[in-house]
């Protein structure tokens, strides 16, 4: 049986994608709240709030590539934070990643998958599954 989450968080600059993610989120029954930031400075201030303010994500989903701070540096200030809920996070892509990038991922043990921006839900079916058998990162796709 896989876990269902209570909050996702989804952090991406475009619109019309975190629009469609959301839609693909909300369909697989597994989360039950999405809340979606535009970029990652933005996600940072809402994780780091008091848990009063916000409810901690119990699972991040990540562009790599938003203005302002970009989810490189989120990763290394989120790793940092202290007093905060340990939230999976999913890595999204547009491009293909380099593989240093990819090697990169693999010094954040909170990153469990890697998957295309465009959110496929078999894709997420996938992540959901290695992250509920507690397994290490995983490129999807």
């Amino acid at each position: 049986m896989i876990t269902t989450f209570k909050h996702a968080l989804l952090v991406d600059n475009s619109r019309v994608s975190s629009f469609f993610n959301q839609i693909v989120l909300k369909k697989t029954g597994l989360i039950e709240q999405v809340i979606s930031l535009d970029n990652c400075q933005q996600a940072l201030d809402f994780v780091n709030q008091k848990k009063t303010l916000n409810p901690s994500p119990d699972i991040i989903f990540l562009s790599l590539h938003t203005p302002f701070m970009n989810g490189w540096e989120f990763l290394s200030r989120y790793e940092k934070l202290k007093n905060k809920k340990e939230s999976h996070v999913v890595v999204l892509y547009s491009a293909e990643l380099l593989e240093d990038e990819e090697k990169k991922l693999y010094e954040y043990p909170f990153v469990k998958a890697v998957m295309n921006k465009s959110i496929d839900l078999n894709d997420l079916y996938i992540a959901y599954e290695r992250i509920n058998q507690r397994e290490d990162l995983q490129l999807i796709s």
